[in-house]
């Protein structure tokens, strides 16, 4: 893939290249925050660079919302700069905030199982790393973190200019509630635009390196890692 376009294309006429096919198996990246990157200078030791990405799926359906968003916008949240956020298995430092498969974009949803077994990584006893089947259409707070640090580097970009206003978000108390206390979390935002706003809660706890992975049966139960999951934003 990246041969085929630096030779035909040419490194100078894209920013991000990616392969759409419908056999094969899957997806892969072939490189983390490469965007922009010509291969020489993003990985010389592989040759991958910011056209080295692919969505190509086993069973032959190269659409729907699987394919747009389990597969290519996972896929092309990596040369974005997008690790993982999933639970099951320790990778990267203060990004893994999402019990065990996750459900967001950058998580693995519905392949977690698999991919914990082959890697000899099993979940509680009764237990699941899945939490559910597909992934939910939005990036974790941290993944737009990610991608917003790595766009703000890059030079190859056109800057649009804009012209709205971030919403401010009401001061929030600070509690200390005990152990096992059942609670409710509430919070008010204001928009100088009036813009249509959701909302959404995410714990920053990031899975680490020895850490236990978390499943179904045990979330709540470790010393390290997050209790909560993430929920798809809404108005209220």
């Amino acid at each position: 893939m990246q041969q085929t376009l630096t030779a035909n294309v040419g490194n100078a006429n894209y920013d991000i290249g990616h392969l759409f096919g419908d056999s094969g198996g899957g997806g892969m990246a072939g490189c983390i925050g490469c965007i922009c990157l010509d291969p020489e200078s993003s990985n010389p030791s592989t040759g991958n660079g910011k056209g080295s990405g692919y969505t190509s799926p086993s069973n032959r359906i190269s659409q729907g919302d699987t394919f747009d968003i389990d597969f290519v916008a996972h896929e092309m949240g990596h040369p974005l700069r997008g690790n993982h956020t999933f639970m099951y298995q320790y990778q990267t430092p203060n990004v893994q905030f999402e019990p065990g498969s996750g459900t967001t974009i950058m998580g693995y949803a519905g392949v977690a199982n698999g991919n914990a077994a082959g890697a000899g990584i099993t979940p509680s006893p009764g237990g699941t790393f899945d939490i559910q089947p597909n992934s939910d259409a939005y990036f974790l707070r941290n993944s737009i973190n990610q991608v917003q640090t790595v766009l703000v580097a890059r030079t190859c970009d056109i800057e649009t200019t804009v012209t709205n206003t971030p919403p401010v978000i009401g001061a929030l108390p600070t509690y200390t509630i005990p152990k096992g206390t059942a609670f409710v979390l509430t919070a008010s935002a204001t928009d100088a635009e009036n813009d249509p706003m959701t909302y959404t809660w995410e714990q920053a706890d990031a899975m680490i390196s020895g850490g236990p992975s978390i499943d179904n049966i045990n979330l709540g139960n470790t010393i390290s890692g997050v209790s909560f999951r993430s929920l798809m934003p809404s108005t209220i």
